[in-house]
């Protein structure tokens, strides 16, 4: 049992030390850095893909 939440442990230090990496990637824009927000861009990119099919079904 302790040699699992060890893992666990090493396996959020690993993740986070991916993440924090990324995260300084001259590439990667500011906003985006932030999960809320690049999450929120999604939502909004796919809503407004919905609504474009939407428009499109209904000229038919």
């Amino acid at each position: 049992m302790g040699n699992k939440t060890h893992q666990e442990i090493l396996a959020k230090k690993n993740r986070f030390n991916r993440l924090f990496a990324q995260r300084h990637q001259a590439d990667v824009p500011a906003a985006l850095r932030t999960e809320k927000y690049s999450k929120l861009a999604l939502l909004k990119r796919l809503t407004s893909e919905a609504d474009k099919l939407a428009e499109v079904k209904n000229e038919r």
